[in-house]
């Protein structure tokens, strides 16, 4: 997982080492929120085929779609599924999904720049 979109987790989250409670919590949010729009909204190609020309390797990949577009494309899912599927897309707007995101990021930054205050106050006494 990490592998695969760690180009998405790097991008919004960043570096930083979060280990206290609150990081924690305020990750936890930016992941369900990133999440849902990553698999809704943002699209993302597929690697179809790799060969060899002498030595150069060639990578063939498709043409970007949501991962919640391959979903509804797939014959191997029940068309029942497919609907609560769709519903559930409906009830999102990337808009919205976007705004909150960015308040996640805000209290996830928050809280990891109010700990290093507080251990550099703890340090100072």
């Amino acid at each position: 997982m990490e592998q695969k979109n760690s180009h998405y987790v790097r991008q919004f989250v960043g570096y930083a080492r979060y280990d206290t409670s609150e990081e924690l919590a305020a990750l936890s949010e930016v992941y369900r929120v990133l999440c849902t729009l990553l698999n809704l909204f943002y699209p993302s190609t597929k690697l179809i085929a790799k060969h060899r020309e002498q030595a150069t390797l060639r990578k063939t990949y498709n043409t970007p779609q949501t991962p919640f577009s391959r979903v509804l494309a797939s014959p191997f899912l029940p068309l029942k599924a497919k609907e609560q599927l769709s519903a559930l897309k409906a009830r999102y707007d990337p808009v919205q999904l976007r705004y909150e995101l960015d308040m996640a990021l805000e209290k996830l930054h928050y809280a990891h720049s109010h700990k290093k205050c507080i251990e550099i106050c703890y340090e100072e006494s």
